[in-house]
This record gives structure tokens, sequence and C-alpha cells, in this order.
């Protein structure tokens, strides 16, 4: 069964690597960019499997991980249309939405 997660990556003073980034998430279900160092992602995916998948990419940039599964039962947002709109999205026959 898949799961919301909500995904953050701090590599302190580096640059996100966005494109490393997305080129890792790209086989998971789904995900969106929330902010520069905050995505959430959609898939099947375990939270423990999506932060070794993370860790093992990224270990010489020494990155914090933190993945933790999201219920989107219940939400309220102040973002931009696209966010909204991916939150609310059909996914597998069932919508998250309120």
């Amino acid at each position: 069964m898949a799961n919301y997660y909500a995904v953050t990556f701090n590599f302190g003073a580096k640059p996100v690597p966005n494109a490393r980034i997305e080129k890792l998430f790209n086989p998971l279900k789904d995900w969106l960019r929330f902010s520069v160092h905050s995505w959430l992602v959609y898939t099947d995916v375990p939270a423990n499997e999506i932060r070794d998948m993370i860790n093992k990419e990224f270990a010489d940039d020494d990155p914090n991980v933190m993945v933790l599964r999201v219920d989107l039962s219940e939400w309220a947002v102040y973002a931009q249309e696209v966010t909204r709109n991916w939150l609310n999205r059909e996914r597998d026959g069932t919508s998250p939405g309120r």
C-alpha cells in the first residue's frame, strides 16, 4: 500500500542538488518539491528504504535526512495552487483530499 511521506534534507552550507534528488525520486510513484529542503512523496517504498536510498546516493555529502509518514486525512496549507492540486490529486483510485 502506498503512503505519503514528508522528506527533508539538509546539506549544511552546500547547495541542494535538486537534479540528483529528482532523478532519485522519479522511480517513486509521485513527488512534489515543497520547498528548498522539503519534498512530499507518494510511494509504496517504506520510509527506511527511502532514507537508505538517499543516504546511499548522497553519502559523500553527509546529509541530514528525515522521512516521516504523513496522514492527509486532515490538512491546511497556505501554498501555491500546484501544491494544493498535488495534495488533492486522486491516486490509486482514492483521494486524500477533504
